[in-house]
């Protein structure tokens, strides 16, 4: 059982979306996870290699 709050499966649904008002993605999902993990590096600051450090990014 997943923690309080978690669920243990989702995925985005944009079928009736579609169906109903014409919607289409503008993004694929390979360019929104460029995106993402661009912006998720940005902002918690993570790095990679030997000069890793460990950053939180307090919210």
């Amino acid at each position: 059982m997943p923690p309080n709050g978690d669920v243990p499966f989702t995925h985005a649904n944009v079928s009736l979306a579609r169906a109903e008002l014409g919607y289409e993605p503008a993004t694929d999902l390979a360019a929104g996870l460029r995106k993402f993990v661009k912006w998720y590096v940005g902002y918690y600051g993570v790095r990679s290699g030997p000069e890793k450090e460990n950053h939180q990014h307090s919210t």
